[in-house]
């Protein structure tokens, strides 16, 4: 689902990453791991389409991004790619409902109903849809952004630090909501992450330290 060969990035003040080979399927998910300032921040950003490495190539979904620029792009990231970030960004002014339902919403895509409401009970925040963003906890806003990545049925989902400012007992089950759910919907999984209590919560994964 998501392979990678000999990328590079360098930003203008000569800093320079350089990456080793990358693979990611459904049945086994990547974790990768490094310390502050180590680049997979940028990482993360060159496999979500956001950066464009000097050098390498990113292939998702049978696809080289990598060969991709301007709408085309845009469209590709949209389609097949989702993001889960360590702090959830929501419109306040918005239910939980239609906050899940507000990217596919701006994509031209039409989610039923049922759909959002079957996500939201695997997830346990069925009854949360109709509260605004800021009367849930942390470990629930974390909820809320897996199934707003999922919703869309990406091919790949991206988790950028979601269990960093949770409690043992929330990140372990971000984890594995995060395992279990992509893998049911078919979506092959990316964890970026310096919390090491996540190797021990990710299980069947392949392991990239980065540094």
């Amino acid at each position: 689902m998501l392979h990678t060969s000999a990328l590079t990035f360098s930003y203008k003040n000569g800093k320079t990453f350089k990456y080793p080979p990358l693979f990611c399927s459904v049945e086994k998910p990547l974790l990768i791991t490094g310390q502050s300032g180590s680049g997979k921040t940028t990482l993360l950003h060159l496999l979500a389409g956001l950066l464009k490495p000097d050098q390498g190539l990113i292939k998702i979904n049978g696809q080289y991004m990598t060969s991709l620029s301007g709408p085309v792009l845009d469209k590709f990231r949209g389609q097949y790619i989702s993001v889960v970030y360590q702090h959830p960004h929501f419109m306040s002014a918005l239910n939980i409902r239609d906050n899940i339902a507000l990217a596919p919403y701006f994509s031209g895509d039409h989610i039923p109903q049922s759909e959002i409401e079957k996500l939201a009970v695997e997830l346990g925040i069925n009854d949360q849809l109709y509260r605004l963003p800021s009367s849930l906890s942390a470990g629930e806003k974390q909820r809320v952004s897996i199934a707003r990545a999922l919703i869309s049925k990406p091919a790949l989902l991206l988790a950028d630090e979601p269990t960093s400012s949770l409690d043992d007992n929330n990140a372990r089950t971000v984890t594995e909501l995060l395992m279990t759910h992509s893998r049911q919907n078919g979506v092959a999984l990316v964890i970026v992450t310096h919390d090491q209590r996540v190797k021990d919560f990710l299980e069947y994964k392949e392991h990239v330290y980065v540094g």
